[in-house]
């Protein structure tokens, strides 16, 4: 089974996070890594399970 790539628009519309949050957990390591589409690394994606993984985590440590 392959992983789905999703946009950052679709991260920020799962996680509820602005760009810079996500921005600055990423720069702390609390947040996963993008994959990087182009050699600018201008074009980032991240894998959907990961992201589903790290939300999963954030609830267990709010309740």
């Amino acid at each position: 089974m392959t992983d789905r790539l999703i946009s950052q628009k679709e991260v920020l519309a799962q996680t509820s996070l602005s760009r810079m949050t996500i921005y600055r957990m990423r720069q702390d390591g609390e947040f996963p890594a993008p994959v990087y589409l182009n050699k600018n690394r201008t074009r980032v994606a991240w894998r959907e399970s990961e992201v589903r993984q790290w939300m999963e985590s954030r609830l267990s440590v709010t309740h």
